[in-house]
């Protein structure tokens, strides 16, 4: 059995895809963004019933990544490559590439601080203590 992993990742896709995300001071922010917004979202069983809450913070944010990278294959670029080699290469690299751990990377720099989270049932989930000192703009 061949070991892929690349630099400390599941493989060179994934790594090449974080990298580039890590670099990109705009992409950096908006994703650590995207990774507390997930890991507020999610709670126990929620979206998995079966699942506490980190895993189900890293399945929205893992399928966030997905949706949006692929999205992106409808810019005009990759649109002209559509039908060709290239357009065949470039998605079998990006079906390579692992969500979940990128996601679960992401996920290692939110702030888990149980003080920021509203318990009361019946309160607006997005209660006034989430603007507060904690939220990371």
């Amino acid at each position: 059995m061949t070991d892929t992993r690349y630099n400390g990742w599941a493989n060179y896709e994934t790594w090449a895809v974080k990298l580039w995300m890590d670099n990109d001071e705009g992409l950096y922010h908006y994703w650590a963004e995207q990774a507390q917004d997930c890991w507020d979202e999610a709670e126990d069983k929620h979206p998995n019933q079966f699942m506490d809450r980190a895993s189900n913070a890293r399945l929205l944010l893992s399928d966030r990544l997905k949706a949006e990278h692929d999205s992106e294959c409808e810019h005009p670029v990759f649109k002209a490559a559509d039908g060709t080699v290239y357009s065949d290469l470039l998605n079998a690299a990006l079906s390579e590439v692992d969500w979940h751990e990128i996601a679960e990377s992401l996920l290692e720099e939110v702030e888990k601080d149980q003080d920021r989270y509203v318990i009361d049932q019946d309160t607006q989930r997005q209660a006034e203590l989430l603007d507060g000192p904690f939220r990371n703009s």
